[in-house]
C-alpha cells in the first residue's frame, strides 16, 4: 500500500501544503492558510473514506500507539484541549495527514522488497525474521534516527496487513539495533 488516490481538488490542496511542513519563519497568515488547507484536505479524505482503515487505526486506536501513553494519538490531542475539526487544523496533525496519504516514509525500494517478501513467505514468523534482516541491512542511522525508523517500519508493516503483534515485535527488534 502506498499513496492513496486523490481527486482533483485534493491534489490542489496537497500542492498548496508544500511538503506538509510549517516553518516558524513563514508569515503567520500563510501558516494559518496552510493549516486551514490541511483541514479541508483531511475532511475531504474522511468524507469519502479514502484513508485506508489501518492508517486511521494508527491514529484512533490506543493499541497502535506504542508509546507510554496508553491512549490513542487522537486522544492525546483531546487530552491537550484540541477536539473535533480543530484536530485537523492543528500543526501536529500534519504528520498524520502525510501518513494517511503517503503511508510509511520508508523508501519505495524497502517497501517493495518487504511486499515481495510478504507475498512469497508462507509463515508470519519467517516473514518477520527475514524482514528484520532486510531492515537491519538498510539502517545506518543514529540512536535518535533509530526510533523514527522503527516507527516507519511499524507503519509499513501494518500497511502490509501484518498482525499488530508481529508489527510490534519487529518494531521492538529495530529499537534494539546497535547504532553508530
Amino acid at each position: 500500500m502506498s499513496k492513496i488516490e486523490l481527486n482533483t481538488q485534493e491534489i490542489e490542496w496537497e500542492t498548496d501544503l508544500g511538503g506538509f511542513e510549517i516553518g516558524l519563519n513563514e508569515d503567520y497568515n500563510k501558516r494559518i492558510l496552510k493549516l486551514e488547507t490541511a483541514g479541508k484536505l483531511a475532511r475531504s479524505l474522511l468524507l469519502r473514506s479514502a484513508i485506508p482503515k489501518v492508517r486511521l487505526m494508527y491514529f484512533k486506536d490506543a493499541s497502535y500507539n506504542l508509546g507510554n501513553t496508553k491512549i490513542s494519538r487522537e486522544e492525546i490531542f483531546k487530552k491537550n484541549g484540541t477536539s473535533g475539526d480543530n484536530i485537523l487544523i492543528h500543526p501536529h496533525f500534519l504528520n498524520y495527514l502525510k501518513y494517511f496519504i503517503y503511508g510509511s516514509a520508508l523508501s519505495d525500494g524497502i517497501i517493495n522488497e518487504l511486499s515481495d517478501l510478504k507475498a512469497s513467505t508462507e509463515w508470519d514468523d519467517d516473514f518477520v525474521e527475514q524482514a528484520f534482516v532486510i531492515l537491519k541491512r538498510n539502517f545506518t542511522g543514529t540512536r535518535t534516527e533509530r526510533a523514527d525508523y522503527a516507527q516507519e517500519v511499524f507503519k509499513a508493516f501494518i500497511d502490509l496487513q501484518v498482525s499488530l503483534a508481529d508489527a510490534k515485535r519487529l518494531r521492538d527488534k529495530i529499537m534494539k539495533l546497535t547504532c553508530r
